[in-house]
């Protein structure tokens, strides 16, 4: 029995050392001469056995390859033709005609997109757009700066159009990574881009990714009077402070939402840079959401202890604030934004930090993103605030709304009131949309608005980067990503 044993671990061995030396060496004298005198079944064996595996890998990176190179020159069609709608509407002084898809989603609500002239967001793009309304209007303008106007009243209609509004972005705007659409300049020329506009009775602003010197980087606002024929910008808020980045990717964590406050005011988020201790720093505009006077341009600290902050809402008849931000994988946040208050980042988070970004011992140790536990609450302990929702493992947040586990990257986008008054109101209060998880959240809030009691999440077909209600049409308008399209969410009663 032990000689048979043995027999049978040398000759297991003999074969091991026999493919391992096959695998190491497959043009050698004897690994040829193996291959010339094995029958065909047994190659096929052998190969299946031991180099699926690498085999399937090559395969699987070749076509990856592929679909990188087949995606490139999508992209540069697309925005080939994108340029030369908009440069044949500006000659022929036309507007461009949309045409209308309709689709049903849950809860009785319908979908219908109008297909914009702008390039489609793959991974890490610029935004596709962003948009907000006057009187009679909606604005959109282009993550890269491209400007539209539709008229409000023909929201709905079979055929929408689309109209071309001038503007001077390519004259204040001296960076040529914000105009990089294709990423031909650098990997990461995403990051610099428009952040949101904002329209208010001193005109619409603008908030973007400026080079303040050079390759120091800070969130800036510019604004114009409101013209459907030319938007003039100046510059209006040009904070002092800049971020020179270790890589360029880190701008991305900018902020950038604007909202409109009290007294000529405006609530402005300014995203850390990933400069994570600033966020505490009270001498210091980055992780903090900014009150901003437009008029005399004096600012001061609204909150601090922020990431990302991609959503901003003022209830104007509670004057409740809302936020929803981007924290570390599975720490996205809504919060109640309450004035002086601190939110925890880096110290607290219910996030956890990205495995896959190589951060260094010494940069974990300034966003420890300590969590709140039954047996002590970090939160409270250090006055910070704790979420109103969270999609995290730590809290049970989501288990108790929708009955299933956390979502690891929801990708919270913006965060919109439902009026008492709208159709929307029999689904929740409160409407959050996502990028990544291509969700829609109806928040029920109580009456004090201080707690979420319930809520319906819903399948969404899009990216949503930004969204507003339109009053007159009872609708919401949003720009959608995928595809870069208007949508108009409604309800069918």
């Amino acid at each position: 029995m032990r000689i048979g044993f043995k027999v049978f671990l040398s000759s297991s061995v003999a074969i091991i050392a026999l493919v391992i030396f096959i695998y190491l060496n497959p043009t050698s004298v004897i690994t040829l001469k193996i291959k010339s005198i094995a029958p065909a079944w047994a190659k096929q064996v052998f190969r299946e056995a031991f180099f699926f595996r690498p085999d399937a890998r090559n395969k699987i990176f070749s076509l990856e390859k592929k679909t990188k190179e087949y995606e490139v020159i999508i992209r540069r069609l697309s925005e080939s033709l994108s340029k030369q709608t908009i440069k044949t509407a500006v000659q022929k002084d036309e507007s461009i005609q949309l045409n209308k898809t309709s689709i049903s989603l849950e809860h009785g609500l319908k979908l219908s997109t109008y297909p914009l002239p702008l390039v489609s967001y793959l991974y890490n793009d610029k935004a596709v757009g962003y948009i907000d309304q006057s009187e009679n209007n909606l604005f959109i303008i282009s993550g890269t700066g491209h400007s539209f106007y539709v008229d409000k009243e023909d929201l709905g209609n079979e055929f929408l159009s689309l109209n071309i509004v001038k503007n001077n972005l390519n004259q204040i705007i001296d960076d040529m990574f914000f105009f990089d659409t294709q990423k031909k300049i650098h990997q990461d020329s995403n990051v610099i881009s428009v952040k949101d506009i904002l329209i208010t009775q001193d005109g619409l602003l603008l908030s973007y990714t400026k080079e303040l010197t050079s390759g120091c980087y800070n969130t800036s606002i510019i604004n114009s009077k409101i013209s459907i024929k030319e938007l003039v910008f100046n510059d209006l808020f040009i904070p002092k402070t800049c971020v020179s980045p270790s890589m360029l990717e880190d701008i991305i964590m900018s902020g950038g939402r604007m909202e409109s406050y009290l007294n000529n005011s405006i609530l402005f988020t300014v995203g850390d840079y990933r400069q994570w201790s600033e966020a505490q720093n009270i001498d210091s505009i980055l992780g903090k959401i900014l009150e901003l006077n437009i008029q005399t341009l004096d600012y001061k600290i609204f909150s601090l202890g922020h990431r990302n902050p991609q959503g901003l809402m003022v209830d104007n008849e509670t004057l409740n604030i809302f936020s929803s931000e981007h924290g570390p994988v599975g720490g996205d946040e809504i919060n109640i934004i309450k004035k002086n208050s601190n939110y925890g980042w880096p110290i607290a988070s219910y996030g956890d930090m990205y495995a896959d970004m190589g951060y260094t011992k010494e940069e974990k140790l300034k966003a420890p993103m300590l969590k709140s536990h039954k047996k002590y609450s970090l939160h409270e302990s250090n006055g910070f605030e704790e979420p109103l929702f969270t999609a995290s493992r730590y809290r049970n947040d989501y288990k108790k709304l929708f009955n299933i586990g956390f979502d690891q990257e929801n990708g919270l986008s913006e965060i919109e009131r439902i009026p008492n008054t709208s159709s929307f109101s029999i689904l929740g209060d409160l409407l959050v949309t996502s990028m990544q998880q291509r969700t829609m959240y109806f928040f029920r809030l109580s009456t004090d608005q201080q707690k979420i009691i319930s809520a319906t999440k819903i399948p969404f077909p899009d990216r949503v980067r930004d969204i507003i209600y339109v009053q007159e049409k009872d609708v919401f308008a949003l720009i959608l990503e995928k595809d870069a399209l208007l949508g108009i969410l409604e309800l069918e009663l």
